[in-house]
């Protein structure tokens, strides 16, 4: 079942559970982060690739200290279409 992912927004060392929440993409089945921030997900639907329908590896694009939600997708495993945009 895809699911939402979710970036919580404010956190801080004085104030660990953040402010508020962030809708970063939806059709997501599981999501990994590893230890230097890259965020990989197995989406369900890819946007504009009408020939896939589930298991594409997907690879959080623009993740940086001043930018830790990301700016965007790189499509891996099992895309044909576009290399990078939106979920």
């Amino acid at each position: 079942m895809a699911r939402n992912l979710w970036y919580r927004q404010g956190i801080t060392p004085s104030y660990p559970q953040g402010s508020s929440w962030e809708h970063v993409s939806n059709n997501v089945c599981r999501v990994s982060v590893g230890p230097l921030d890259q965020v990989w997900v197995i989406a369900s639907k890819v946007q504009g690739s009408h020939s896939l329908s589930r298991g594409t590896v997907c690879h959080r694009t623009g993740v940086q200290p001043h930018e830790p939600k990301g700016q965007g997708w790189d499509y891996g495993i099992g895309v044909r279409g576009p290399s990078a945009g939106t979920m």
